[in-house]
C-alpha cells in the first residue's frame, strides 16, 4: 500500500467536512441595506493630458509649445544655422578631399547637418535649440 502524504489544507478540508454542523453561515440580514451604484463617469471627470512641450530643445521637428514671450500656445518655426559642428565637418571634408574647396561646403548646403532653432511665429523669440550631432 502507498503512503500518501497529506498537507495542512487536506486536514482543513477534513476538519470543516466532518464539523460543519457546528459552523453557523456568516450571513447578515439586514432590512436596511440600500446598494448604491458606482458613479457614472461624464467629459467633466475626464482631464485631458496637454501635449505641449516645456521647450524644444532637442526636437528636429516643429513642437506645439506655450510661447514664454507672449504667452500663447504655438508650434514652433524651424530655422536652421551654421554651427560649430557643421564648420568642423566642411573642415574634416576639406583635408579628406585633398584640398578641393566645392566639396567642404556641402555641409553649409544641406540643412540636416545644421544647427536648428526654434522660434515663436508671433514675437520671433528663440524658443529652443538642437545642436547638429556628426555621431547621430
Amino acid at each position: 500500500m502507498k503512503h500518501i502524504q497529506k498537507t495542512n489544507q487536506d486536514a482543513l478540508e477534513f476538519h470543516i467536512t466532518r464539523n460543519a454542523q457546528f459552523y453557523q453561515p456568516n450571513i447578515i440580514e439586514d432590512k436596511n441595506l440600500t446598494c448604491t451604484l458606482p458613479k457614472i463617469i461624464t467629459l467633466e471627470d475626464i482631464k485631458l493630458v496637454s501635449s505641449t512641450q516645456v521647450s524644444g530643445d532637442g526636437h528636429i521637428n516643429p513642437v506645439l509649445i506655450i510661447c514664454s514671450g507672449c504667452q500663447n500656445k504655438v508650434q514652433t518655426v524651424l530655422t536652421h544655422h551654421s554651427g560649430k559642428s557643421t564648420i568642423f565637418v566642411g573642415f574634416l571634408l576639406f583635408i579628406c578631399s585633398f584640398g578641393f574647396f566645392c566639396v567642404s561646403c556641402i555641409p553649409c548646403c544641406l540643412d540636416d547637418c545644421k544647427d536648428i532653432r526654434h522660434n515663436c511665429p508671433k514675437c520671433q523669440k528663440i524658443l529652443g535649440k538642437t545642436s547638429f550631432n556628426i555621431l547621430k
